[in-house]
């Protein structure tokens, strides 16, 4: 067990592979792909609140967890751009 010179590490090294196969059965998965790539979306978009919101909203259609990055989103925007984000996100959720 104390691979890379280090027993955490292979612990943790050992942890992954023995899960990697679930990983993989579910990475071609719909619903698991297309909620990341509009949260990446998101990030790149992060200057253009309202477009933002609105790709989290999509996101929130797809799959729940990221109803749980919404926190981090409106501190984020907390000084300037709230109301266009929460905006931009209840246009794209109802939708």
């Amino acid at each position: 067990m104390r691979h890379f010179d280090n027993v955490k590490t292979g612990i943790c090294g050992r942890r992954v592979v023995s899960v990697a196969a679930v990983y993989a059965m579910w990475t071609g998965s719909v619903t698991h792909a297309l909620p990341g790539a509009l949260l990446v979306w998101a990030i790149v978009f992060y200057r253009w609140p309202l477009v933002a919101g609105a790709i989290i909203g999509l996101a929130f259609g797809t799959i729940y967890y990221p109803m749980f990055l919404l926190p981090l989103w409106i501190s984020f925007y907390w000084q300037r751009g709230m109301p266009r984000f929460l905006i931009g996100l209840l246009v794209a959720s109802e939708s």
